[in-house]
């Protein structure tokens, strides 16, 4: 996976020198990425370990970060898996790059992974818009997958980003009265290609959680108000993923 080089620019008028710029909330790394004829998935898990071995030989900020792979269930999809790295915040991951390029590692590294696959990058903020204390119920890995559901979405016309944070918060009301266990975040780009404003995935611990959440929330009573009011000021598609961990920051 190639290491997104990217430009920033500010402009800081009248504020002491002393002053630090404010942290963002977390981030994620991006990469939609397709195998190269002949690999798999076995292959995916043997150029992980490997990478994961990279970052430790590196440390220090390298290693500071969550990863996630999600593997095409259900839905339509035109690469092979998207592999999402978590950060505390937008400074966590740009010392994550410096780190590597410092390293010296940079190009083993993406030849590593360019014998595996093809991909497509972009970078986003991830905000956690419903946090369920019975989720996740175990640590999850490729023999002990998750289930995840995504939704990418645009704007109505008229539609704001505001328009859709009013309708979260109602939706919010509407997650908490239920107490299902899951987890539930939004994404909205900062650096993408992507055709579309904002997206959300849904964390379920299993398949057979994933129906018995669906279950509750689609025969609830109030939810085709719900799904009508977030229908106003979106409009998504979406996918079914299973997803388990494949690095862990120290």
């Amino acid at each position: 996976m190639k290491t997104l080089a990217l430009l920033l620019t500010l402009a800081v008028l009248m504020l002491p020198v002393h002053t630090r710029a404010a942290d963002t909330g977390a981030v994620s790394e991006i990469f939609a990425c397709t195998f190269n004829e002949g690999k798999g998935w076995e292959d995916f898990e043997r150029v992980n370990a490997q990478f994961a071995e990279m970052l430790k030989k590196i440390g220090g900020a390298a290693t500071n970060f969550d990863a996630f792979v999600w593997q095409p269930y259900r839905g339509s999809f035109d690469f092979s898996y998207l592999w999402a790295g978590y950060y505390e915040n937008f400074q966590a991951l740009a010392d994550n790059w410096q780190a590597v390029v410092d390293s010296g590692m940079e190009d083993e590294m993406d030849a590593l992974w360019g014998e595996l696959e093809t991909c497509n990058s972009g970078v986003a903020n991830v905000e956690m818009i419903y946090d369920s204390p019975d989720y996740p119920p175990r640590r999850q890995s490729s023999q002990s997958k998750g289930m995840l559901e995504s939704f990418q979405c645009t704007l109505q016309p008229g539609k704001s980003i505001d328009d859709v944070r009013s309708a979260i918060k109602v939706w919010q009301k509407h997650a908490e009265s239920l107490g299902l266990p899951f987890d539930v975040y939004m994404r909205t780009p900062i650096v993408s290609g992507a055709n579309m404003t904002h997206s959300y995935f849904v964390t379920h611990g299993s398949a057979s959680a994933y129906g018995a959440n669906n279950s509750a929330w689609l025969t609830h009573p109030d939810t085709p108000a719900i799904d009508a009011m977030l229908a106003e000021v979106q409009s998504c598609k979406n996918a079914l993923w299973r997803s388990w961990q494949v690095i862990a920051s120290d």
